[in-house]
């Protein structure tokens, strides 16, 4: 299958949280967008479950993603990548749902908490854009950490898109935790 017919190109993973570990089991779509388009991109979607015993020890007041990009073509000029995603903010806060949206993807296909994304460009040489996308634990304004994953894609000198990762990064790389603290310095990352 070749990087750019809009099919499946791997698999990223569902996150399964079972008390001392955060692990993935097999669950993804990553795609590229087909060739024929002007735009470049990949398309992610993650499911992050738990089972009721976990969820209370956990004791959180949700669950949510925090992304920070790191690209050479920010959609908004203003952007300074490293940035967490959205930019700007929609809220005030550093998730990538804001309250009034995240509803609709908590509890969804048999998931305790889904992500979906689909970062593209116009069709360039060289752009380079990479997530690193974390499930955080979030009560108040302490953050714990549960996993990391990074994703992305890349273009060649001609244009041509290829998707990078999924890698995971533990509980998140400094680049992300620096990220967080410096644009939201009132929120504690355990």
């Amino acid at each position: 299958m070749s990087e750019n017919d809009g099919k499946i190109n791997g698999k990223i993973g569902e996150i399964v949280y079972d008390g001392t570990n955060v692990g993935f089991s097999e669950y993804a779509d990553v795609r590229t967008y087909p060739t024929s388009t002007p735009i470049v991109g990949v398309r992610a979607v993650f499911g992050f479950t738990i089972n009721d015993e976990e969820a209370r020890k956990l004791d959180c007041e949700k669950y949510d993603w925090i992304q920070v990009i790191d690209t050479n073509k920010p959609i908004l000029p203003t952007a300074v990548s490293p940035y967490v995603d959205p930019y700007p903010d929609d809220d005030g806060k550093p998730f990538y749902f804001p309250d009034h949206e995240l509803p609709r993807f908590e509890n969804r296909d048999g998931y305790k908490l889904k992500f979906t994304d689909r970062p593209s460009r116009h069709k360039e040489p060289d752009i380079k854009w990479e997530a690193e996308l974390c499930l955080v634990c979030a009560k108040d304004k302490k953050l714990k950490i549960l996993k990391c994953i990074k994703y992305g894609f890349t273009t060649n000198d001609k244009g041509k898109v290829c998707k990078s990762g999924p890698v995971s990064t533990g509980t998140g790389s400094q680049q992300f935790r620096d990220t967080v603290k410096k644009e939201f310095g009132d929120y504690d990352l355990e």
